[in-house]
């Protein structure tokens, strides 16, 4: 019997760890600027899709162009970058999902929760699925630690923004690190962080804000904020654009999508070419 229980569980194994293909999605650049009645939220709508073969063989696939900033209801915003979820072959358990659809399920069960506690919760279910994926797809776990070599132990960021505080606004950002020495568990999450106006002057940069340390896109920076008269909405888009322009990556690019939050009110769309 105990032979027979042996062989089922490397059966499992084989069917678990080598699906027929794993895709992986990340690239992003969310800009944050706090005022002191409002958040703004921006987001660039590039993304890379990348395709693992079940011997790990990675491939770019031609980009294409979503939401990555998302209302879950009238007085949050969600928005997320680097690589978070999963997209696999038809042999492997674990099912497809996405930073986002946690997030809406999470708001939707809970309307009123305040972003810190939403954000955890929706980090717990994140980290948890994450785990599980690299242990139930060996494609998967090459490609993450392949991102986690090339970039660095963080790859990834979750922002809450929301009106629905006893301030009337709050907007929190959590990282996601990546251990490579860590077999079973290597995903995990750092504690929310409150945005402040203080910290996000002019703005807050999370996914490729490394572009902005060019010589050459600094220039340009401080070249347009002399042209405007303190922060706008308008200065995020073309910061976006800027960074899109000196891109190395190839991970930014795209339409802009701007939603602003104001203190005790509802969340307004400036722009949404990708969100409709």
């Amino acid at each position: 019997m105990s032979f027979l229980r042996l062989l089922v569980a490397l059966a499992l194994v084989c069917i678990c760890t080598y699906p027929t293909f794993s895709q992986i999605e990340s690239g992003t650049l969310i800009l944050v600027h706090v005022f002191r009645d409002k958040i703004v939220v921006a987001g660039d709508s590039l993304v890379r899709p990348v395709f693992v073969a079940p011997n790990g063989t990675a491939k770019i696939l031609d980009p294409e162009y979503k939401c990555k900033v998302f209302a879950l209801n009238d007085k949050t915003i969600f928005a997320w970058t680097g690589t978070l979820g999963f997209f696999s072959g038809y042999i492997n358990l674990s099912p497809p999902w996405t930073p986002q659809e946690v997030a809406m399920e999470l708001r939707a069960e809970y309307p009123s929760m305040p972003p810190d506690q939403l954000a955890i919760h929706w980090a717990n279910i994140v980290v948890e699925r994450m785990n599980e994926d690299v242990r139930m797809s060996f494609p998967f776990r090459q490609q993450m630690d392949a991102t986690a070599r090339r970039e660095g132990p963080s790859i990834a960021n979750g922002l809450f923004v929301s009106s629905q505080t006893k301030s009337g606004l709050e907007g929190v950002h959590m990282n996601f690190s990546y251990d490579l020495s860590d077999f079973f568990a290597p995903m995990s999450y750092s504690t929310p962080e409150t945005f402040v106006p203080t910290k996000c002057d002019p703005f807050c940069g999370f996914g490729e804000p490394q572009v902005f340390l060019d010589p050459i896109v600094t220039s340009e920076v401080k070249t347009e904020f002399s042209k405007w008269d303190g922060i706008d909405v308008a200065i995020l888009r073309r910061m976006i654009e800027l960074a899109s322009k000196y891109d190395k990556t190839g991970t930014i690019g795209g339409r802009v999508d701007i939603a602003v939050l104001p203190r005790n009110n509802t969340v307004q769309w400036i722009e949404n070419p990708n969100c409709k």
